[in-house]
């Protein structure tokens, strides 16, 4: 039995955020059905691993492929789920996925393959090393409910790319999601003749994320979500000595410099509004703060104002609709306490339409603007997962930067100016992804740039070749090829009994004569004869 698993049955009621009304019950995996599960997830990694690489990607872009078939049918259970529009549902969730998959296959090909070095220093002559790419095992996934496709599939990819089984967790609040993108991917396993138990769904909350975490079948977690649950399975994983990755929260800055006038600031509101409150604003990277030089706050308050009320908030199914409901009502209420906090602290508030037909039952909010926030109000102390932008002005650029440096999050910023000092500004910021001119949430579609935080938004990185290379361990085979070929290279160089080999006295000499350079008339020689002709790296 694997620790702190859950004692009993929670049934989940996953309830429509548009119209409140109870969509369905689902029932959690109970102790046994974890260890049931990730024991079969073992056995069928094993076989899984030692399939060809070339045959687990062709398998990938299968699922793709599939996925892309199926994109309707996913992007209208996202939105039934979420409440995101439809058409976000598709753009940031459905093609991030694919886009995902795509780079899982196409660098993974290459960085999971064996990889052959050579050495050309003296101390090292004759001696050849390959690297082979040994996956973990049973890897956990831990996925959040904002983005329920978007987010997952990318790390699932990947870690099936490498050779590993997957045990995937979907957050409790889009349990449908999760079930049919797992259910996608093992009808394409079996019917290319693999186990679908390469990868296996565990419904539940928390308690059933901790046990995953806590068993040991699982090698690897990658988990996104909240600061105080990552910190929590690092712990975990430390007691168990593995490794995790982590892309927790942010409360990211978007920051206006005053050269920010020159261009159109129009675009640059428009940029702040979509930054905040696309998702509702239940994003880790969206815009949660907006700095604006004093000498133009009025004008962009304004302009602002005017934007917000073109905003339509409604049914997610409407294809008019900017902005959906929230999650759920817990959701609501808890981002409602925070704006709360601030207008009992002083704030003042520019709020947005909803639409009069809006259900009463739903879990709508009108967006918001807070102006006059004081620093200790929470929506500028926590991260606020929902639709209110505090929109603060600024006359000292230093002490912004101060400011910004001083939050426990390293996500990102968007900054908006003269790219030159808005370069110089970005790298004055102790955050990971920084934005000119553009909204850094962007960046996460970039496959080849990686999704990295700093401070407490997280050790972990998303996608990119290290981000890749998360999914496996790495062992080198290192072979003295020249060991039997002549009794001169038997002898260590170093001083035993007689001293070592004269070949390593002179070969001091001839590095420094010839930088190395005369080493690489043995390359074709030396490579076929220790490792089969294959092609190698220098180190």
């Amino acid at each position: 039995m694997t620790p702190n698993t859950p004692t009993k049955y929670t049934i989940i009621q996953k309830h429509n955020p548009s119209t409140g009304g109870l969509l369905y019950e689902v029932c959690p995996d109970s102790p046994l059905d974890i260890d049931t599960k990730l024991d079969a997830a073992g056995r069928a990694q094993g076989l899984w691993a030692n399939t060809p690489l070339a045959e687990r990607i062709a398998t990938l872009k299968q699922i793709e492929a599939r996925i892309r078939n199926n994109a309707e049918e996913l992007a209208n259970l996202i939105t039934l789920e979420v409440g995101k529009p439809l058409s976000d549902s598709i753009q940031t969730d459905i093609l991030t996925a694919l886009r995902g998959i795509q780079h899982a296959c196409s660098r993974g090909g290459t960085l999971f393959k064996t990889q052959y070095r050579q050495s050309l220093s003296s101390l090292m002559l004759g001696r050849l090393y390959k690297q082979e790419m040994v996956p973990h095992g049973v890897v956990g996934i831990v996925s959040p409910w904002n983005y329920p496709i978007g987010t997952p599939t990318p790390a699932i990819a990947a870690a099936l790319v490498a050779g590993n089984a997957v045990a995937f967790k979907p957050s409790e609040k889009t349990p449908k999601c999760g079930e049919r993108l797992v259910e996608i991917m093992q009808d394409v396993l079996e019917e290319r003749g693999h186990s679908p138990e390469v990868i296996q769904l565990f419904q539940g909350g928390g308690d059933v994320g901790a046990a995953i975490v806590q068993a040991p079948q699982t090698r690897f977690i990658f988990f996104t979500g909240s600061v105080k649950t990552g910190r929590a399975i690092q712990a975990d994983c430390a007691k168990k000595g593995i490794l995790c990755s982590l892309e927790l929260g942010g409360s990211d800055a978007m920051i206006l410099l005053p050269s920010a006038e020159r261009y159109s600031l129009d675009a640059v509101v428009a940029n702040a509004l979509w930054g905040r409150f696309t998702n509702a604003g239940q994003t880790c990277a969206a815009i949660k703060r907006l700095y604006v030089p004093t000498a133009i706050y009025p004008i962009v308050i304004e302009m602002l104002s005017a934007k917000l009320s073109q905003l339509y908030v409604g049914d997610p199914k409407n294809v008019s609709t900017h902005m959906g409901p929230l999650i759920d009502k817990g959701q609501r209420d808890q981002v409602q306490a925070q704006l709360q906090d601030a207008l009992d602290k002083g704030a003042e508030a520019i709020y947005g339409r909803l639409d009069a037909d809006l259900p009463d039952t739903g879990c709508y909010m009108a967006p918001t603007l807070l102006t006059h926030v004081p620093k200790d109000a929470r929506v500028l102390t926590e991260e606020v997962f929902g639709p209110v932008l505090p929109v603060i002005p600024y006359d000292d650029l230093s002490d912004l930067i101060t400011t910004i440096n001083e939050l426990p999050y390293g996500l990102g910023a968007s900054i908006f100016g003269k790219p030159k000092q808005a370069e110089w500004v970005g790298k004055q910021l102790r955050v990971a992804n920084v934005a000119i001119n553009d909204i850094h949430m962007t960046f996460y579609a970039m496959t080849q740039l990686g999704w990295r935080g700093f401070k407490d938004s997280g050790p972990g990185t998303r996608m990119a070749d290290d981000g890749l290379m998360q999914f496996v361990n790495i062992q080198t085979l290192g072979k003295a090829a020249l060991f039997s070929f002549s009794p001169l290279f038997r002898k260590a160089p170093w001083l035993f009994g007689k001293g070592g080999s004269p070949l390593y006295k002179v070969m001091p000499l001839i590095d420094t004569m010839g930088s190395g350079k005369w080493y690489k008339l043995f390359d074709p020689k030396m490579l076929k004869y220790g490792w089969n002709n294959r092609g190698g790296t220098k180190l």
